[in-house]
C-alpha cells in the first residue's frame, strides 16, 4: 500500500483553491459561505467553524459547520461574544482555552474596519501554532472584503422578494480627493510644436486614507510628482493625450509610507 503526504504548503495551496472554488462555482452566497467554513474547518482539524457578519453593531452568524444550520442568521454565542470583545479592541487575533476546549477569533478587518470575524472551536486544548495561526489570518483578510458583498447581496434578495422594486446599495468612494500643483511643460520649436514633455510636483489630500489590501499610506495629505510626454493633433491643437507616470507618497513623514505609482494615459479637450 503507498501512501500520500501532502506538505503544509500543498494542504494551505489545496486550502486555499477550495475557497476559492467555493465562491466561483455556486450560485447562492449562502452556500459558498458554508461550503468555505467546511473547507476551514476539515483544515485547521477542529470541531467547529462559524463565521460571523458584523453589520451595524450587531453580530450575525452567516455560515457554519458542524452545528444546526437552523441557528444561522442569529445572534452568536456569549462566548464568541467575548472573543469579539477582545478581538474588536486589540483589532487582532483573540484566543480563550482552558483545559478541555479551545476558542480561536480572527477578526475580518474590512478598510480598517471590523467586517466580520472567524472563529473557530475545538472540544480539547488545541493552541494554533504560530504558521497555522499566521494561516488563518490570512484567510480572514481574503474574507474580509468578500463577506460584506456577499452579505449585500443576501439582504439585496431578500428585498426582492419581500417587495419588488429597484433595490439601491449603498457604498463608499475608494478614496476621493483632491490635489493641486504647478507643472512645467516644454514643447520644441519654440513652443509650437506638437509633442511635450511634463514635469511637476504638488500635493494632494484624500478622506479616507488611501487603503487596499496589499497596500496603506498612513496620512491624508501626500506629495505628489509627475513625468509625462504628450501630444496635441486637431485643427486647433485642441485635443490632447499624454501618457503619465505619477508617484504619491508622505516623503517619509510617518510611516508606513509605501508610496504609490500611477502610470496613466490622459485625454484633454481645449475649448
Amino acid at each position: 500500500m503507498i501512501k500520500c503526504f501532502m506538505s503544509p504548503q500543498s494542504q494551505a495551496a489545496r486550502t486555499l483553491s477550495l475557497i476559492m472554488e467555493a465562491l466561483k462555482v455556486s450560485s447562492h452566497a449562502s452556500s459558498s459561505l458554508t461550503q468555505i467554513v467546511k473547507v476551514i474547518r476539515g483544515h485547521f482539524k477542529v470541531e467547529l467553524c462559524s463565521l460571523y457578519e458584523l453589520n451595524q453593531e450587531q453580530l450575525k452568524l452567516v455560515a457554519t459547520d458542524a452545528v444546526d444550520f437552523g441557528a444561522v442568521g442569529h445572534v452568536l454565542p456569549a462566548t464568541h461574544l467575548k472573543l469579539l470583545e477582545l478581538a474588536t479592541r486589540k483589532m487582532e487575533t483573540a484566543f480563550l482555552e482552558d483545559r478541555r476546549s479551545s476558542c480561536i477569533a480572527v477578526p475580518l478587518i474590512h478598510r480598517e474596519e471590523i467586517s466580520g470575524l472567524l472563529v473557530l472551536q475545538s472540544a480539547r486544548p488545541q493552541p494554533l501554532k504560530p504558521e497555522e495561526a499566521r494561516f488563518l489570518e490570512f484567510i480572514a483578510l481574503q474574507l474580509a472584503g468578500t463577506l460584506p458583498a456577499i452579505a449585500a447581496l443576501e439582504r439585496a434578495k431578500r428585498q426582492v422578494r419581500g417587495k419588488p422594486g429597484q433595490v439601491v446599495f449603498e457604498g463608499i468612494a475608494a478614496s476621493p480627493g483632491f490635489g493641486i500643483g504647478p507643472a512645467l511643460r516644454l514643447r520644441p520649436d519654440g513652443g509650437h510644436g506638437p509633442w511635450f514633455v511634463e514635469g511637476g510636483m504638488g500635493a494632494s489630500y484624500a478622506s479616507p486614507r488611501f487603503v487596499t489590501r496589499y497596500k496603506e499610506m498612513s496620512t491624508r495629505l501626500n506629495f505628489v510628482s509627475h513625468l509625462a510626454v504628450g501630444f496635441n493633433h486637431g485643427e486647433e491643437h485642441q485635443h490632447e493625450w499624454q501618457l503619465r507616470l505619477q508617484h504619491s507618497s508622505n516623503g517619509g513623514i510617518k510611516k508606513p509610507n509605501p508610496g504609490q505609482n500611477y502610470l496613466q494615459l490622459r485625454y484633454a479637450l481645449h475649448f
